[in-house]
């Protein structure tokens, strides 16, 4: 027969045990990254924030038949870009939200511009449209235009997109809306970690 103080005793052990399963089973592993590096990043931004379902997938940037044009009527084939780390931006002039964030990837392009990451903001407007975008803006941003048709894995509603490709072709990150802060000193590491 167990004492009643036996039993109390025995009850908060039970309660302590579990509680340290329960705190072990809710928190995050410290063992594993989490699946989208994002929330490393902004860990702010809640993870249901719409991001494009590119994201973890990799891209054959090798033989992906892709072309762009800067204003300057320069031609880049995307298929060049194999083993690099991408930064793409989809956006438009007319879109207030993607016009919102262009200085703060301009200041991105900036602060990463001698190091072996491609930045490519990519419309699909006409040259003209985005060179009197930048003589109006003073931007510096890599821009193109898509005068190929665009890879389907890059056909998104809505805009602005961003993704980051690593140098394999794997997204490991896409945001979909614009972000007021992409000169952002984890994004930076992030970044440089994927060099």
């Amino acid at each position: 027969m167990i004492t009643l103080k036996a039993q109390k005793l025995l009850i908060l052990m039970l309660g302590i045990v579990l509680g340290g399963a329960l705190t072990y089973t809710l928190l995050p592993s410290r063992r594993s990254p989490p699946s989208n590096p994002r929330s490393l990043i902004w860990p702010e931004l809640p993870s249901w924030i719409s991001v494009p379902k590119i994201f973890g997938t990799t891209v054959d940037v090798k033989n992906t038949s892709w072309k762009l044009r800067r204003p300057d009527a320069v031609d880049v084939e995307f298929s060049n870009l194999s083993g690099r780390v991408v930064l793409l931006d989809f956006w438009g002039t007319w879109c207030a939200t993607c016009v919102a964030e262009m200085p703060s990837l301009q200041a991105l392009n900036d602060s990463l511009r001698n190091e072996p990451v491609t930045f490519l903001a990519v419309s699909d407007e006409p040259l003209d449209t985005l060179q009197r975008f930048i003589k109006r803006t003073g931007v510096s941003l890599p821009i193109y235009q898509s005068i190929s048709k665009m890879p389907e894995k890059f056909q998104f509603e809505g805009l602005p997109v961003t993704l980051i490709l690593d140098k394999t072709g794997t997204v490991v990150l896409a945001e979909q809306g614009g972000r007021p802060r992409w000169n952002d000193k984890h994004l930076i590491k992030f970044i440089r970690g994927l060099y």
